[in-house]
């Protein structure tokens, strides 16, 4: 039975004579598969709007303040039921 390659001996085997291939401009449709070669930064807030992460009635977190299961909050208007996903609507901050 042979002794097993150290890993760093492995890897140095491995890696010896390859070199980085050069970058090159891809659409994102054709660069599916492929690794970035320099940081990609987004032109803008991405979603551009706020975002239900679960399905519930949206509010204002500061409408919430003092609520408890005996004081309940009062909201002058019913809150807008909102799927999980979908944007907030204005002023709403929680689900």
């Amino acid at each position: 039975m042979s002794p097993l390659t150290a890993l760093d001996a492995a890897l140095a085997a491995l890696l010896d004579g390859l070199e980085p291939v050069a970058p090159e401009a891809a659409t994102p449709a054709a660069a599916i598969g492929f690794a970035l070669a320099a940081p990609l930064r987004a032109p803008g807030p991405v979603p551009a709007r706020a975002t239900a992460l679960r399905a519930g009635l949206a509010v204002a977190a500061q409408d919430l303040v003092g609520a408890a299961p005996g004081a309940p909050a009062l909201f002058a208007a019913p809150p807008a039921r909102v799927a999980a996903g979908e944007a907030l609507p204005e002023g709403c901050d929680a689900v």
